[in-house]
């Protein structure tokens, strides 16, 4: 189906405008605007199981290890479904013998909820992390973002745009929701 002169060059000034709409929000919105997700916290010495189970009843991809497992307790660090993968079942550890002190990411990188969006997604870009905890004042970890945060988040920044659908380019509005 060919497409107009006009067609183009509307879609050109829309996907300027959402440019700048992302832009803006991304560097002048804080990291509570995500709505960080509590964190589940364990001790360092609960086993690699212990914390899969966690893990799985609490639907996250990661635990913070905190000293004592006590949510007063430093980030000592933290436990995720990558280290799972590469630290635990890819070397042949055993899950019930040990302990998440040996196998997760120490001191790993923190925001606060005052922070701003683009510091935590640069802090996660440069060092390839998918989740990054959120302290406190009192460096107490009081959340946890995770990559699907900052997808729900761009997503509602362009509600039109999220749901149009190929192949048929028409613009939907978010009142107009199809059924199915």
């Amino acid at each position: 189906m060919a497409r107009s002169e006009f067609e183009d060059e509307y879609d050109a000034a829309l996907e300027g405008e959402e440019h700048k709409i992302l832009g803006s929000a991304l560097l002048t919105e804080e990291i509570r605007e995500l709505e960080p997700a509590e964190p589940i916290l364990i001790g360092p010495d609960a086993s690699v199981l212990d914390a899969v189970k966690a893990m799985k009843d609490g639907h996250q991809g990661a635990v913070l290890v905190v000293d004592g497992g006590k949510k007063t307790g430093k980030l000592l660090g933290i436990f995720s479904e990558r280290d799972l993968v590469t630290r635990v079942v890819g070397t042949g550890k055993d899950v019930k013998a040990t302990k998440i002190r040996e196998v997760m990411t120490p001191d790993p990188e923190t925001v606060t909820a005052d922070d701003l969006i683009c510091i935590a997604l640069n802090r996660m870009a440069v060092k390839g992390y998918r989740n990054i905890p959120v302290l406190d004042s009192k460096g107490q970890a009081v959340g946890i973002v995770f990559a699907r945060h900052f997808a729900t988040f761009v997503s509602g920044l362009f509600p039109e745009a999220v749901l149009n659908l190929p192949p048929t380019r028409e613009l939907k509005h978010p009142e107009m929701k199809e059924s199915g």
